[in-house]
């Protein structure tokens, strides 16, 4: 899997460290802000499918076009997603998403 810094543009203006996607966690409800390759924001949502799969639900990106993330502060989890980046640092996974848009 690519690191963020790989997939940014150019014209990327956004945060300087994000998160990579394999370290999102999927648990119905986990809100955090997507970044795509220019460094734009998107406010997604993490859903329990159907067959238990998870998938990421957003009004203006799909899965496919983000490069990484970062917590939102405003979010109820925001403390655990806070504690659960910052251990999750440096550690590869795979995202596990089902990638629905």
């Amino acid at each position: 899997m690519r690191t963020p810094s790989e997939l940014m543009s150019k014209n990327y203006s956004g945060p300087s460290k994000v998160i990579p996607l394999g370290q999102l966690r999927n648990t119905d409800g986990f809100r955090f802000i997507g970044i795509d390759r220019d460094g734009g924001e998107h406010y997604c949502t993490v859903r329990h499918g159907d067959g238990g799969s998870y998938y990421m639900s957003s009004n203006t990106i799909t899965f496919q076009d983000l490069i990484g993330w970062i917590p939102d502060a405003q979010a109820p989890n925001a403390k655990v997603e806070s504690d659960g980046a910052a251990s999750c640092a440096g550690r590869a996974s795979n995202d596990g998403f089902d990638h629905r848009g």
